[in-house]
């Protein structure tokens, strides 16, 4: 009974229950993933699903509400706390937004059209296509091509299968085996 009195349950049930709901969450943001790809002008499109938007929106509501609330709440020595904090989802939250709302892949009979916030866009031969492998490290495909870069695939995004199934080349296939599966 003294074991169970010193114990802090709060600390034990919190670690198993972030796990859970983590768990719970990448599973549901997983599951649109393996739907075909939309369609934008009559082309497929690889592009993260509304459901990475949401999560993407609640971030930033979350930011916001920690710097209203710790605005409102912090005494004058705390502030310094609060914008860190602040800070620190922003810097977290910003590129999560860029990738979602920025990144599109687009193909058709002869060409991939990538758009990125990370590099300008580019129209690309599917003839230029050389190789597809999986990044373990950096948990994305990379479609290797001749002269035109290394296109990077997120296998979260909805229309990857159909995608890879397009390339010209054989790849890892899909789910990834160094993806973890919910």
């Amino acid at each position: 009974m003294h074991m169970l009195a010193a114990m802090d349950l709060g600390q034990v049930v919190g670690r198993e229950l972030t796990v859970v709901i983590v768990g719970l969450v990448l599973a549901w943001l997983f599951q649109p993933a393996q739907a075909e790809s939309a369609e934008k002008a009559g082309q497929p499109v690889v592009a993260y699903p509304k459901k990475f938007k949401v999560f993407v929106v609640l971030g930033w509501v979350a930011t916001a509400a920690f710097a209203i609330l710790g605005g409102l709440t912090a005494k004058d020595g705390d502030i310094r706390s609060v914008y860190a904090v602040v800070g620190l989802f922003t810097a977290l939250v910003l590129p999560l937004h860029l990738e979602v709302f920025g990144v599109r892949i687009r193909w058709d009979e002869a060409f991939i059209h990538t758009r990125s916030p990370w590099r300008k866009a580019r129209k690309i031969p599917f003839s230029a296509v050389r190789s597809c492998d999986y990044s373990t490290s950096m948990q994305c495909y990379r479609i290797h091509t001749f002269a035109y870069g290394t296109i990077w695939l997120s296998p979260w995004a909805q229309g990857t299968p159909e995608f890879l199934a397009a390339l010209p080349c054989s790849h890892p296939g899909y789910p990834p085996a160094g993806m973890t599966r919910f």
